[in-house]
């Protein structure tokens, strides 16, 4: 009976491609990845370190290091990590350089935006290596942090 009824009520839901994105897609790294570079170019070096920012999230939200959650802070971010992995120290020294010119509102300068490019760059280059997955990156749930999923 079920079954019959489930059979019948079925509806074929066509979305369109945009949609289906979910977040910490490649895409949407990239997004934020090219923003930045645009913003650099402008010489908007503050609006370029937040982009990187939020790059390295996605990247390590794709890599499955927690559950999208937009309201989450940058330090919440960091607690989420195993303290001392390399994805914790990268993103502990982009939420510092992040807190310091968009939450402290003061002028970022381009060495600021050349040293979160370059931690976004070593996160990325570890991503494709294999590195930070599971249990290296120390996410709730891995063996290494001990936590439950």
């Amino acid at each position: 009976f079920l079954w019959r009824n489930l059979s019948r009520a079925r509806l074929r839901v066509v979305l369109p491609d945009e949609a289906l994105r979910r977040p910490g897609a490649p895409e949407e790294v990239e997004d934020w990845a090219r923003w930045a570079a645009q913003h650099a170019q402008a010489g908007q070096w503050r609006a370029a370190v937040h982009c990187m920012y939020w790059a390295a999230i996605v990247l390590l939200e794709g890599r499955r290091a927690w559950r999208h959650d937009p309201a989450r802070t940058p330090r919440e971010y960091l607690r989420l990590l195993k303290p001392g992995t390399a994805a914790e120290q990268g993103l502990r020294r982009l939420t510092v350089l992040l807190e310091r010119v968009w939450y402290g509102l003061r002028e970022a300068r381009e060495s600021e935006y050349a040293e979160a490019r370059a931690v976004y760059e070593q996160l990325q280059a570890e991503a494709g290596e294999g590195k930070g997955a599971g249990a290296e990156i120390g996410f709730p749930g891995s063996k290494v942090a001990g936590g439950e999923a």
